[in-house]
């Protein structure tokens, strides 16, 4: 995996569901937006492993799209958010971030614009990581976050999200 995407990189289809789960793989890449589900598409389970890319987002979940589980491994490479559900709107049953290595300057447990994190769960064992939100950044909602920080570099963790609500925090 090699080169320079101007536009978004999926892990689903379009508006065509995967009854099943989506690898995305990050290697010596430049990306705006990499979605692990689809666009206006569900996925069952998807997979995203940054391992030396340079992305400005990176969604466990789709765009306007639904996901049981997401998991993002950040393991080197550089993003500017991370989030572990989708952009507009959809439903994520549970979100996973792990990150081992790399840089990020914000990862949000839930979703970026709206819609539903019902789990968000983070555990950060290494890397350079600006902001922490357990929650959603823009709009709806993460039930139940959860934070766990066993080594890294964190400038801030904030149990809740940015501008998003959530009933509970565990950090």
């Amino acid at each position: 995996n090699s080169g320079t995407y101007t536009g978004s990189i999926y892990g689903g289809g379009d508006i065509g569901v995967v009854e099943g789960t989506s690898y995305v793989h990050i290697n010596n890449v430049e990306a705006n937006n990499i979605f692990g589900g689809g666009n206006q598409a569900s996925v069952t389970t998807t997979n995203i492993y940054n391992k030396g890319g340079i992305v400005s987002n990176i969604y466990g979940g789709g765009n306007k799209a639904n996901v049981n589980t997401t998991n993002i491994y950040l393991q080197g490479g550089k993003a500017s958010n991370i989030f572990g559900g989708s952009n507009q709107s959809g439903t994520v049953t549970n979100s996973n971030i792990y990150a081992s290595s790399g840089t990020a300057t914000n990862i949000y447990g839930g979703n970026n614009q709206g819609g539903t994190t019902t789990a968000s769960n983070i555990e950060i064992n290494n890397g350079t990581i600006q902001n922490i939100y357990g929650g959603n950044n823009e709009g709806g909602t993460t039930t139940n976050p959860n934070i766990n920080i066993i080594g890294g570099i964190i400038s801030n963790i904030y149990g809740g999200g940015n501008r998003a609500t959530v009933p509970t925090t565990n950090v």
